[in-house]
């Protein structure tokens, strides 16, 4: 469930935002492949399901030249190369899904967090054009703080955001932890970690599972992640086209 929440997220909540396609098997016309295409600011996110031939056929119809594959299993890399083509610019990374349970759970909170609100969009339009290179307005920032099912949790160090992390997608059997980052000065003193407990300990108070997606040569977030009962579910890749979007 976990490697394919992405899909059943997309199809139960943002149907109005994505395209979905399948690839039929001739002549029985058997389903061998699904994928849903969401469309973000600036690029697609595309995440598929099936059988590696199905999954080709599907991207060499869409060719899809600024788009992020956020969940490619090693063993369709291959056909998913070939359909994106020779000439695709195309950056691949090694990620982990990581996932932990209430019984794993080891919450570590040595920090103050704050569960952020529309009332905080000002700080936190400001993090994201500081740090994450993300210009939003301030009705962007209302609006993604008002979303009670994509909270976002916050450590606040002189009026300013020092780490955040967020749920971004929450379904019964698993809720996906994310964008974690803390800004540099304020590094090294475990406020990652407190803020991904926060986050970790909402998501697993809704669903079966926490989930997280994490580069594999990243050891100070494994470790943080370990630390708080996170265990390697499955390796996957990550691939960018036409964009510079890392995991």
């Amino acid at each position: 469930m976990a490697t394919n929440a992405f899909m059943v997220y997309d199809w139960l909540e943002l149907r109005g935002r994505c395209d979905f396609y399948v690839a039929l098997e001739r002549p029985a016309k058997r389903v061998i492949a699904a994928c849903v295409v969401y469309h973000d600011v600036g690029f697609d996110s595309i995440v598929f399901c099936g059988a590696p031939k199905g999954i080709e056929a599907i991207l060499a119809h869409l060719k899809p030249d600024k788009a992020v594959l956020p969940r490619v299993r090693p063993e369709e890399l291959p056909s998913v190369l070939k359909a994106l083509g020779p000439g695709a610019d195309v950056k691949a990374y090694d990620t982990l899904l990581m996932t932990c349970d209430r019984a794993s759970f080891r919450p570590v909170i040595a920090h103050e967090v704050v569960r952020l609100g529309p009332g905080h969009a000002g700080i936190f339009k400001h993090f994201c054009s500081e740090h994450l290179r993300r210009d939003i307005t301030i009705g962007e920032a209302k609006r993604r703080l008002g979303d009670p099912e994509k909270p976002v949790f916050a450590v606040i160090e002189g009026g300013q955001i020092a780490s955040v992390a967020a749920i971004y997608l929450r379904l019964p059997e698993v809720s996906f932890v994310g964008s974690v980052f803390t800004v540099p000065e304020h590094r090294n003193k475990g406020l990652a970690t407190s803020v991904v407990s926060r986050a970790t300990e909402e998501a697993l108070s809704a669903s079966e599972f926490a989930a997280l997606l994490v580069r594999s040569d990243n050891a100070p977030a494994l470790r943080v992640y370990g630390k708080i009962g996170y265990r390697p579910y499955r390796r996957l890749k990550w691939l960018s086209v036409g964009v510079d979007l890392r995991p």
